[in-house]
């Protein structure tokens, strides 16, 4: 290297005081390197910046389709919602119907079979109720005019018992 070139170099990189650094030469090697670093630190920041930019662009776009396609989903499976919901209802009541249905039948079965073997229904067991109440009561009637016939004929008796040891003594 020249005296010239390492002068300009020492100059440069060792500022004295309050000075300020001063741009390398443009005609000198290490000025011509950091003019090509600066451009090329450049032109990647720009290629970095772009990059960002053109993402971000292609992300909001995207996220912007994802939610309404969304959006869309959501509403077809509110609907197929409502539609299960009230097929359910519908199931269920038919279910319920089908139940009671089957519940009838049963019962009828059964009835009939005890009915068959002379058991009793509901409503003749009632009339045998009744029946044997009033059984019960027309007894307690005749037990107690049989009572009032015994105490009136006794008394009859004790007078004329009484009549008759008085005339003996």
């Amino acid at each position: 290297m020249t005296d010239e070139a390492t002068s300009t170099e020492t100059e440069q990189t060792t500022p004295t005081g309050a000075e300020t650094p001063q741009p390398p030469i443009k005609g000198s090697r290490i000025g011509k390197i950091i003019a090509g670093v600066n451009v090329a630190s450049r032109f990647t920041w720009h290629t970095c910046l772009g990059s960002a930019l053109a993402l971000e662009e292609k992300v909001v776009s995207l996220t912007h389709q994802m939610a309404q396609k969304g959006s869309e989903f959501e509403i077809q499976t509110k609907g197929n919602k409502n539609r299960l919901s009230n097929a359910g209802h519908k199931l269920k009541a038919k279910a319920q119907e089908k139940i009671v249905d089957v519940e009838k039948v049963i019962d009828n079965g059964v009835n009939r079979s005890l009915h068959m073997m002379g058991v009793p229904n509901r409503r003749e067991m009632s009339q045998l109720t009744h029946l044997m109440q009033d059984m019960a009561d027309s007894i307690s009637d005749l037990a107690s005019q049989m009572e009032s016939k015994k105490s009136t004929s006794s008394r009859g008796k004790k007078t004329v018992k009484s009549a008759s040891q008085s005339s003996v003594a």
